[in-house]
């Protein structure tokens, strides 16, 4: 690494220090999902480092461990021999089950059922793919597109989109929808119009005021697109400001129909340099048939690609890792600082503290339900177990983000109770009820601060999954938040003062996925958050 480099990628801009706490696995993870339990899966393929694979093994080594970072049984990895969950796309179910799809086993669609710790194989894909990406759509539905990587596969190909449907016997079916073109939404012009581009899209789905299901094609190419997913057609909808082709980069929605972009580099391979910008799309208004809003572009603190970037909660979005430059299965380049994005005054900071390792091509990033971030992975990919002196990543950091430095697990909101407000009780929030849509959160006492539970704000961090850096599943929504009213049957102010009424917001609605949040109380005036209790959001 030249001298320019490290002095390009080792500043220090911000007074906080936050901690990365160093735990070790079994695997060097290149996937990784939260679960409804607060657990983590971590997996990546044949071996157990992050190279090797055999395109037509049938073998998947992982762990799930603890939000401390501990593996949940013996420290050591397991095998599930149902397919090679490498290079694959990923969705969180409403039901709280993880949709794998794709990679090495090209067709082959898995689902780890949590409850249980165990894999399903089910319905195949009808178009072979690896590097697709996923999302869950308005309709409980999960979307498939692109994907040009795995064994048979070669550019050129219009790798579709489908559409996967639960059916009334509990079977899962893909749907091709043939004129939603892979191609169309990865072309892009020159210099790099040769490139595989039907890869790692960025997708996100809302729901139209005329009751169709849509999808938003943010990128990673430059070219955006709006896919109808009831109808199975897309269109052209602009170009993302002047960014360039930002494969190997991510996306995030920090907020309903507010999507953060954070893009990586020209070219899938190469020694080609990073980005350093961001934009803000706002897609609110094609609620309504209307045109999106771009800002931008933001200047990041570092070029980066193969980087993460995680929600918390308040808002602020967390970049770790990645390379000034691409340089696959190599250390070079690293960045080694974390930055945060603050919605608020559209700005980038770096963070003054360091990761102990690089974390670049196939490192994950999740929140995890105590607030706190893993980072892990990555690596040469040159070991099949941790040896001295490899520089595959048989392990993970645990990041204290600014919000929670210095404070005592005392001194944060704790949440004792998280229930439907209504007389008819729902173990969920089901958003096709009225009495289901209210939830009543009881707080510690003086948690939020004197003046009760009002003292917090509130909100939901959609669970999710990520490989490649992509990440769909992420979606933060503000909950509104309201005292118990007077009129309620013995209320005081003294029984309803830890109490408070919170519910999604109409505007919210048309971004909300069903799925399983994290809920967090967050403390108006000191920022912490609580730790995370998991609740059931549904829709029709």
């Amino acid at each position: 690494m030249s001298v320019v480099s490290i002095l390009a990628i080792l500043v220090s801009l911000s007074p906080v220090y936050c901690d990365f706490r160093l735990v070790n696995f079994d695997i060097s993870p290149t996937s990784a999902s939260n679960l409804p339990d607060g657990n983590v899966i971590l997996w990546n393929g044949l071996t157990k480092g992050t190279h090797g694979q055999i395109l037509s093994s049938k073998t998947t080594n992982y762990q799930i461990i603890r939000t401390d970072g501990r593996d949940v049984n013996n420290g050591l990895a397991k095998q599930m021999n149902l397919g090679e969950m490498f290079c694959t796309g990923t969705s969180n179910l409403p039901n709280g089950n993880v949709l794998i799809n794709g990679g090495s086993n090209t067709d082959s669609t898995i689902l780890f059922h949590y409850k249980s710790s165990s894999f399903a194989k089910t319905h195949s894909m009808n178009r072979p793919r690896g590097y697709n990406a996923n999302c869950v759509t308005t309709d409980n539905r999960v979307f498939t597109l692109g994907g040009e990587w795995g064994e048979g596969l070669y550019n050129g190909i219009n790798f579709y989109g489908e559409i996967m449907t639960l059916n009334r016997n509990g079977s899962y079916v893909w749907e091709p929808l043939v004129n939603v073109s892979g191609s169309i939404a990865g072309t892009v012009e020159s210099p790099n119009a040769d490139q595989s581009n039907q890869n790692h899209m960025w997708l996100f789905a809302f729901k139209g005021n005329n009751n169709r299901n849509y999808v938003f094609k943010a990128g990673p190419t430059p070219n955006m697109h709006l896919i109808d997913v009831n109808y199975g057609t897309m269109k052209f909808v602009g170009k993302r400001g002047n960014d360039n082709m930002g494969i190997q980069g991510i996306a995030v929605q920090f907020a309903p129909g507010k999507i953060l972009t954070l893009s990586g580099c020209i070219y899938q391979d190469g020694d080609v340099p990073g980005s350093k910008d961001a934009y803000v799309i706002d897609i609110n208004p094609m609620v309504n048939n209307g045109i999106h809003k771009i800002t931008g572009p933001i200047t990041r603190s570092f070029r980066r690609t193969t980087h993460n970037a995680v929600i918390l909660p308040g808002g602020n979005v967390l970049v770790m890792g990645g390379q000034t430059q691409l340089a696959k299965w190599s250390d070079m380049y690293s960045v080694l600082q974390p930055e945060m994005y603050d919605p608020l005054t559209n700005k980038f900071t770096v963070i003054n503290s360091t990761v102990k390792y690089a974390r670049n091509y196939h490192s994950v990033a999740l929140l995890l339900k105590d607030g706190r971030v893993l980072l892990a992975g990555s690596g040469s990919g040159a070991c099949e177990t941790p040896t001295d002196g490899c520089p595959t990543r048989f392990n993970g950091e645990i990041f204290t983000p600014p919000y929670l430095k210095g404070i005592a697990e005392t001194k944060r909101p704790k949440i004792i109770s998280a229930t439907n407000f209504g007389k008819k009780k729902c173990s969920n929030m089901d958003l096709s009820y009225q009495h289901c849509k209210v939830f009543e959160i009881t707080m510690d006492v003086n948690s939020c601060g004197v003046n009760g539970a009002t003292g917090c704000s509130f909100e939901l961090i959609r669970l999710s999954s990520v490989t490649h850096s992509v990440n769909n599943d992420q979606l933060r929504i503000p909950l509104v938040s309201n005292a118990i009213p007077n009129t309620i049957p013995n209320a005081t102010p003294n029984s309803t003062k830890n109490k408070v009424l919170v519910s999604i917001s109409q505007s919210s609605l048309p971004f909300t996925i069903s799925g399983y949040y994290h809920l967090f109380a967050i403390n108006k005036e000191t920022k912490v958050p609580s730790v995370a209790v998991i609740i059931q959001v549904k829709r029709n």
